[in-house]
């Protein structure tokens, strides 16, 4: 479609030029410019020769949106070796009544046309990214160094239309004086005026470091002011790392991929619950798990037990935790869920409030290649962490399900859906414990996701790859997720519990939402390849299954699952599962699980 675009471009604006050329070599007298003179086969010349060179240096791919000097000279390059073979055309082809000033004329006028109008909608864009769209998402930051580093940094910022920053103001020590600029940014002053300005704009959050040579001594002194003002300190050692490390937007408003607001606010009855309250979290590291623990956190727990499996994740998430909350103890375990006797030691010494279970296998297509691994950490692990929890008494546990689990198609699926219908099991005992699981989509910048997949194509100039065009899914922000599974969890006394689903909005396709991105992102020609479906996927998702009916709770976006007749069945699958017998069961009788 761009080359398409382009090529018509090239064609109204050569034949328009050639007109006003034929026109002013003859005083725009219309008759004798277009009565005695050949047009047709020499406008059909000029757009042929125009077509062919710009095609040979690249033109017909090129983005007005991004049109710099590097363009400017291959334009010009094209647009002198086309004049060249248009002259060549009319003398080999001997069109000797035709004027070889208009020539000249054509070429002035049809390079002041191409290059007016690619300038026009660069500024055009630009105005487009400042008012909304990609410029809306951007951060404001500070410039620290007025060299020629400091005006190459705000140079880049400025012609990188997918980035981030935005500065909006400069500072060094050079006695160069306020009232000057750098590259456009105001020199507010020294260094020492940095602190003051951070805290009358308290929007701008990151502080560039623009000096090659930087002392110690300053860098101590900007750390202590950044970390003074909650800023973020980025330190360069060459401009190029703005577009490695932040060439992209890493998050996107909600709002601008999935077009509705979200829940920003924790409800009254999280606040009152959590405060003084021990929680634990299985798969800590986790999206779902990281966010939780932060969330949790800013409520006022009394003590966190941070679970998982993978090192790395943990000793992150422990170290953020620390930094941030250093009043709260916790305690960072590495542990599988599986291993039932290591878990029951765990719990018996940390004496849970709440347990929230968000360890899970939740990628499709690995957990269809490897069915008994995820059985086993998504079915077994799950049960044998309820019985646990009852048995020590636990005041709360919180499944995390997926929407997957609804009439479901694929491993993930069926693994979750018995794992809610477990919980459903565990309710009807008789018990202390109060059992509840939480039903969500696809969650915005989730490890896996598409989003973080979609971005890192972008990166790496694309394609962006979409299974299906029609394929669909429901999406909230990791934010929003948690927020309403600790609401889920701090209503559950009132309701003894159940299967809690989450408001979610309309479901958005995938297409759109790759669409959206590249919109946002400034790279709306990167092409979209379509791989098709994979084993396991579905082209759409549901919230409610067909058994089930959803009621209000009486807290908003948030409604409780009813579920009529499908308990899981007290027969041979049901026993299989509560002794571990993993050759006893099969995908089919998992799928037939409810009654």
């Amino acid at each position: 479609m761009r080359v398409l675009l382009l090529t018509l471009d090239l064609i109204l604006v050569s034949w328009i030029s050639l007109i006003l050329a034929l026109l002013l070599r003859f005083e725009f007298d219309w008759h004798i410019a277009f009565s005695g003179q050949p047009v047709i086969v020499p406008a059909l010349l000029l757009a042929t020769t125009r077509i062919i060179a710009c095609a040979i240096f690249g033109n017909l791919t090129e983005s007005w949106r991004r049109f710099s000097m590097f363009e400017l000279g291959r334009v010009l390059k094209a647009h002198i070796t086309s004049s060249i073979l248009f002259a060549a055309g009319i003398f080999i082809l001997r069109i000797d009544e035709f004027p070889r000033s208009v020539l000249i004329l054509e070429f002035i006028l049809s390079l002041v046309a191409i290059l007016g109008t690619r300038t026009a909608l660069r500024v055009y864009f630009e105005r487009a990214d400042t008012d909304g769209g990609v410029r809306a998402l951007q951060q404001q930051c500070v410039i620290i160094g007025a060299g020629d580093t400091g005006h190459l940094v705000v140079r880049t910022l400025r012609s990188y239309p997918g980035h981030t920053l935005s500065p909006i103001a400069a500072f060094d020590d050079n006695p160069r004086g306020v009232g000057g600029s750098v590259h456009g940014v105001p020199l507010r002053g020294k260094i020492g005026e940095l602190a003051p300005f951070l805290v009358r704009n308290p929007a701008c959050r990151i502080v560039v470091c623009a000096i090659p040579s930087i002392s110690p001594t300053l860098l101590a002194t900007l750390e202590e002011v950044a970390r003074g003002a909650g800023a973020r300190l980025l330190k360069l050692s060459s401009p190029l790392d703005l577009i490695v490390s932040e060439g992209l937007p890493s998050d996107v408003p909600i709002e601008k991929l999935l077009d509705r607001s979200y829940v920003i606010e924790q409800l009254e009855l999280t606040r009152s619950f959590f405060p003084g309250k021990t929680v634990m979290v299985t798969g800590a590291g986790g999206s779902i798990g990281s966010e939780l623990v932060s969330q949790l956190c800013g409520l006022g727990v009394a003590k966190l037990t941070l679970l998982d499996n993978c090192e790395f994740n943990l000793f992150q998430l422990e170290r953020e935790v620390l930094a941030h909350h250093p009043r709260i103890p916790v305690v960072s375990v590495l542990a599988d869920i599986r291993n039932r006797d290591r878990m029951s030691e765990l719990i018996s010494a940390s004496s849970p409030d709440v347990i929230f279970h968000a360890a899970a296998y939740k990628h499709v297509h690995l957990t269809e290649r490897c069915p008994r691994e995820a059985f086993e950490n998504n079915v077994l692990a799950t049960q044998s962490l309820i019985e646990l929890a009852r048995e020590h008494a636990v005041g709360r546990f919180v499944l995390i399900s997926t929407d997957k689990a609804v009439n479901p198609s694929g491993v993930l699926g069926y693994t979750k859906r018995i794992a809610e219908l477990l919980i459903d099991e565990a309710r009807a005992i008789p018990s202390s414990t109060i059992y509840s699981a939480v039903r969500f989509g696809n969650v915005i910048n989730s490890t896996g996701s598409v989003i973080p997949l979609f971005r890192d194509q972008i990166r790496s100039g694309g394609p962006i790859t979409v299974t299906h065009a029609e394929a669909e899914r429901y999406f909230m922000s990791l934010q929003e997720a948690v927020r309403l599974v600790l609401a889920a969890a701090a209503m559950s006394a009132s309701v003894g519990g159940g299967l809690y689903v989450l408001d979610m909005g309309q479901k958005v396709k995938i297409l759109d939402l790759a669409r959206r991105m590249l919109d946002l992102y400034g790279h709306p020609e990167i092409p979209i390849v379509f791989t098709g479906l994979r084993e396991g996927e579905r082209l759409t998702e549901e919230i409610v299954g067909r058994e089930e009916i959803l009621q209000e709770t009486g807290v908003e976006k948030i409604g409780v699952v009813i579920t009529e007749g499908s308990q899981l069945q007290k027969g041979k699958i049901a026993n299989a599962i509560l002794e571990r017998d993993w050759n006893r069961i099969s995908l089919k009788q998992i799928a037939e699980a409810r009654a």
